[in-house]
């Protein structure tokens, strides 16, 4: 017996099958993640190394108890970051120094690739209140079309 395409339970699967796709897409984080990825299209920035994580690194690290701040550093030839990160509410606070900060600007870029703008003073000092959780790095833009993006990392 040949089916041709034409039997009515071919037909109900195909169909099924349609609704379930169309019902049930890629969970979130793969759809976030996938964006995330698609951001490496400019692979022009020089990338800047995760060298330390007090989660990993720290005396600390696997023991439970009182939360204390996570700290964190990152690095190139050209720039260090080093990062403070402290719960605080429903977010987090992060407070950091970058090196050197002439002539540079600093933002935060979430893995849906908004940009938001950090000030720095003189010293390369930062701060930024209540950021919420989730994926996130930083993008550093110095004179002369230098760009430094950080390893992603978690709030």
């Amino acid at each position: 017996m040949e089916h041709g395409g034409s039997d009515p339970l071919d037909a109900a699967l195909r169909a099924l099958g349609e609704a379930l796709q169309a019902a049930d897409g890629p969970p979130s984080d793969v759809v976030s993640q996938a964006k995330a990825i698609f951001t490496w299209r400019t692979i022009d920035a020089e990338l800047a190394e995760l060298t330390f994580d007090s989660i990993v690194d720290g005396e600390l690290a696997g023991v439970r108890g009182a939360q204390a701040a996570r700290t964190v550093t990152f690095e190139t030839a050209a720039v260090v970051i080093d990062l403070e990160i402290a719960a605080a509410g429903d977010g987090f606070d992060l407070t950091g120094t970058m090196m050197p900060s002439a002539d540079a600007t600093l933002a935060s870029q979430r893995s849906d690739g908004t940009e938001t703008a950090i000030a720095i003073d003189d010293l390369g000092r930062f701060r930024v209140l209540g950021a919420p959780a989730g994926t996130l790095r930083f993008v550093v833009r110095a004179g002369q079309g230098t760009r430094v993006v950080t390893d992603w990392f978690g709030l």
